[in-house]
Protein backbone atom coordinates (compact mmCIF):
# COMPACT_ATOMS: atom_id res chain seq x y z
CA UNK A 1 0.00 0.00 0.00
CA UNK A 2 0.87 3.48 -0.50
CA UNK A 3 -0.70 5.84 1.69
CA UNK A 4 -3.57 3.71 2.32
CA UNK A 5 -3.98 3.19 -1.47
CA UNK A 6 -3.29 -0.31 -3.22
CA UNK A 7 -0.83 -0.77 -6.27
CA UNK A 8 -2.12 -3.12 -8.53
CA UNK A 9 0.45 -4.68 -11.28
CA UNK A 10 -1.73 -3.19 -14.15
CA UNK A 11 -1.37 0.37 -12.38
CA UNK A 12 2.48 0.26 -11.66
CA UNK A 13 2.69 -0.07 -15.16
CA UNK A 14 0.57 3.32 -16.44
CA UNK A 15 0.71 6.64 -16.30
CA UNK A 16 -3.53 6.84 -15.76
CA UNK A 17 -3.13 4.23 -13.15
CA UNK A 18 -0.32 6.60 -11.35
CA UNK A 19 -2.45 9.45 -11.87
CA UNK A 20 -4.84 7.74 -9.86
CA UNK A 21 -3.01 7.57 -7.50
CA UNK A 22 -2.25 10.51 -7.28
CA UNK A 23 -5.65 11.70 -6.40
CA UNK A 24 -6.50 9.57 -3.81
CA UNK A 25 -3.11 10.24 -2.40
CA UNK A 26 -4.05 13.72 -2.12
CA UNK A 27 -7.43 12.65 -1.13
CA UNK A 28 -6.24 10.58 2.00
CA UNK A 29 -3.54 13.70 3.03
CA UNK A 30 -6.62 15.74 2.72
CA UNK A 31 -8.76 13.58 5.04
CA UNK A 32 -5.86 12.84 7.85
CA UNK A 33 -3.54 15.42 7.62
CA UNK A 34 -5.56 19.19 8.19
CA UNK A 35 -3.83 21.74 6.90
CA UNK A 36 -0.53 20.08 7.01
CA UNK A 37 -2.19 17.83 3.86
CA UNK A 38 -2.39 20.83 1.31
CA UNK A 39 1.85 21.61 1.86
CA UNK A 40 2.57 17.30 1.54
CA UNK A 41 0.03 17.40 -1.76
CA UNK A 42 1.49 15.69 -4.51
CA UNK A 43 2.90 17.38 -7.37
CA UNK A 44 2.10 16.85 -11.19
CA UNK A 45 6.06 16.32 -11.86
CA UNK A 46 6.23 13.05 -10.44
CA UNK A 47 3.56 11.54 -12.92
CA UNK A 48 5.87 13.57 -15.54
CA UNK A 49 8.64 12.09 -14.00
CA UNK A 50 7.05 8.75 -14.27
CA UNK A 51 5.78 9.26 -18.42
CA UNK A 52 9.28 10.41 -19.30
CA UNK A 53 10.82 7.18 -17.46
CA UNK A 54 8.08 4.70 -18.91
CA UNK A 55 9.07 6.22 -22.62
CA UNK A 56 12.82 5.81 -22.11
CA UNK A 57 12.21 2.28 -21.26
CA UNK A 58 9.85 1.98 -24.26
CA UNK A 59 11.43 0.27 -28.01
CA UNK A 60 11.47 2.91 -30.58
CA UNK A 61 9.93 2.13 -33.80
CA UNK A 62 12.35 1.11 -36.76
CA UNK A 63 11.57 1.54 -40.32
CA UNK A 64 13.08 1.53 -43.68
CA UNK A 65 13.14 4.69 -46.36
CA UNK A 66 14.15 5.39 -49.97
CA UNK A 67 12.90 8.95 -49.51
CA UNK A 68 16.15 11.85 -49.36
CA UNK A 69 16.45 12.33 -45.10
CA UNK A 70 18.10 15.45 -44.66
CA UNK A 71 16.70 15.80 -40.66
CA UNK A 72 17.97 11.95 -40.66
CA UNK A 73 21.18 12.64 -42.44
CA UNK A 74 22.07 15.22 -39.80
CA UNK A 75 21.11 13.66 -36.68
CA UNK A 76 23.02 10.87 -37.18
CA UNK A 77 26.39 12.54 -38.58
CA UNK A 78 25.96 14.39 -35.45
CA UNK A 79 25.53 11.72 -33.22
CA UNK A 80 28.59 9.56 -34.39
CA UNK A 81 30.61 13.01 -35.02
CA UNK A 82 30.05 13.70 -31.50
CA UNK A 83 31.03 9.62 -30.55
CA UNK A 84 34.20 9.92 -32.02
CA UNK A 85 35.25 13.27 -30.88
CA UNK A 86 34.11 12.23 -27.67
CA UNK A 87 36.66 8.97 -28.05
CA UNK A 88 39.79 10.43 -29.53
CA UNK A 89 39.59 14.14 -27.35
CA UNK A 90 39.31 16.41 -30.71
CA UNK A 91 37.37 17.36 -33.71
CA UNK A 92 38.92 16.82 -37.01
CA UNK A 93 36.07 15.62 -39.81
CA UNK A 94 36.06 18.71 -42.32
CA UNK A 95 34.76 18.30 -46.01
CA UNK A 96 36.91 18.27 -48.66
CA UNK A 97 35.93 19.76 -51.89
CA UNK A 98 37.39 20.46 -55.25
CA UNK A 99 34.81 22.39 -57.60
CA UNK A 100 35.31 22.88 -61.28
CA UNK A 101 32.95 26.00 -62.51
CA UNK A 102 32.12 26.90 -65.76
CA UNK A 103 34.27 30.39 -66.25
CA UNK A 104 31.27 31.85 -67.87
CA UNK A 105 28.26 31.43 -66.03
CA UNK A 106 30.15 30.54 -63.00
CA UNK A 107 28.04 27.19 -62.31
CA UNK A 108 29.88 24.32 -60.42
CA UNK A 109 30.21 21.35 -63.52
CA UNK A 110 31.82 18.57 -61.67
CA UNK A 111 34.38 18.09 -58.88
CA UNK A 112 35.27 16.14 -56.22
CA UNK A 113 33.26 15.90 -52.55
CA UNK A 114 35.08 14.26 -50.03
CA UNK A 115 36.18 14.75 -46.31
CA UNK A 116 39.25 13.84 -44.06
CA UNK A 117 38.83 12.49 -40.92
CA UNK A 118 41.10 11.20 -38.20
CA UNK A 119 43.91 10.93 -40.94
CA UNK A 120 42.36 9.68 -43.87
CA UNK A 121 41.16 11.70 -46.48
CA UNK A 122 38.11 9.83 -47.80
CA UNK A 123 36.80 10.50 -51.53
CA UNK A 124 33.24 10.33 -52.45
CA UNK A 125 31.77 11.61 -55.82
CA UNK A 126 34.73 12.54 -58.70
CA UNK A 127 32.95 13.86 -61.80
CA UNK A 128 33.71 15.59 -65.17
CA UNK A 129 31.50 16.27 -68.04
CA UNK A 130 32.47 14.68 -71.08
CA UNK A 131 33.52 18.12 -72.39
CA UNK A 132 35.81 18.12 -69.83
CA UNK A 133 37.58 15.26 -69.96
CA UNK A 134 40.54 14.11 -71.92
CA UNK A 135 42.18 17.64 -71.01
CA UNK A 136 44.36 16.52 -67.48
CA UNK A 137 41.85 17.96 -65.31
CA UNK A 138 40.67 15.35 -63.35
CA UNK A 139 44.43 14.44 -62.77
CA UNK A 140 44.87 18.43 -61.41
CA UNK A 141 41.35 17.79 -59.37
CA UNK A 142 43.03 14.90 -57.87
CA UNK A 143 46.40 16.80 -56.85
CA UNK A 144 44.68 19.02 -55.25
CA UNK A 145 42.61 17.22 -53.28
CA UNK A 146 45.26 15.28 -52.18
CA UNK A 147 47.33 18.50 -51.10
CA UNK A 148 45.10 19.68 -49.32
CA UNK A 149 44.90 16.45 -47.11
CA UNK A 150 48.38 16.51 -46.83
CA UNK A 151 48.12 19.76 -45.34
CA UNK A 152 45.47 18.89 -43.00
CA UNK A 153 48.08 15.74 -41.42
CA UNK A 154 46.13 13.30 -43.26
CA UNK A 155 48.40 10.01 -44.62
CA UNK A 156 46.22 8.10 -46.61
CA UNK A 157 43.02 8.06 -48.97
CA UNK A 158 40.79 5.76 -49.62
CA UNK A 159 38.02 5.94 -52.95
CA UNK A 160 36.20 3.49 -54.51
CA UNK A 161 34.74 3.77 -57.84
CA UNK A 162 32.86 0.88 -60.45
CA UNK A 163 34.94 -1.25 -62.83
CA UNK A 164 33.18 0.62 -65.96
CA UNK A 165 33.98 3.89 -64.40
CA UNK A 166 37.79 5.21 -63.75
CA UNK A 167 40.34 2.46 -61.56
CA UNK A 168 42.67 2.57 -64.10
CA UNK A 169 42.78 6.68 -63.95
CA UNK A 170 42.79 6.56 -59.93
CA UNK A 171 45.85 3.69 -60.79
CA UNK A 172 47.66 5.90 -62.85
CA UNK A 173 48.10 8.50 -60.04
CA UNK A 174 49.35 5.69 -57.63
CA UNK A 175 46.16 4.46 -56.22
CA UNK A 176 46.03 0.86 -55.72
CA UNK A 177 43.69 -1.64 -55.37
CA UNK A 178 42.70 -3.34 -51.97
CA UNK A 179 39.56 -4.80 -52.55
CA UNK A 180 37.31 -5.85 -54.70
CA UNK A 181 33.29 -6.86 -54.84
CA UNK A 182 31.08 -8.26 -57.30
CA UNK A 183 27.73 -5.97 -57.95
CA UNK A 184 25.22 -5.61 -60.83
CA UNK A 185 25.15 -5.98 -63.74
CA UNK A 186 26.96 -9.22 -64.18
CA UNK A 187 30.74 -8.35 -64.67
CA UNK A 188 30.49 -5.53 -62.74
CA UNK A 189 32.54 -4.30 -59.33
CA UNK A 190 33.23 -2.26 -57.01
CA UNK A 191 36.62 -1.36 -56.52
CA UNK A 192 38.32 -0.25 -53.24
CA UNK A 193 41.69 1.85 -53.92
CA UNK A 194 43.88 3.74 -50.96
CA UNK A 195 46.99 6.16 -51.36
CA UNK A 196 49.66 6.38 -48.54
CA UNK A 197 50.60 10.44 -48.68
CA UNK A 198 54.05 9.68 -46.44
Amino acid sequence: MLFGVPRSDQDRHSAEGLGNHLDQMNAWLDANCGADGERHRAVPWILTSFKEHRSSRMDPILRVSSAPEPDAERIIGDGLNAFNDATVGYADQVPLHVLVSDPDSGEIVGGITGRTSLGLMFIDLVYLPETLRGRDIGTRMMALAEEEARRRGCRAGVLYTISFQAPEFYKRLGWRVFGEIPCEPPGTSRVFLTKYFH
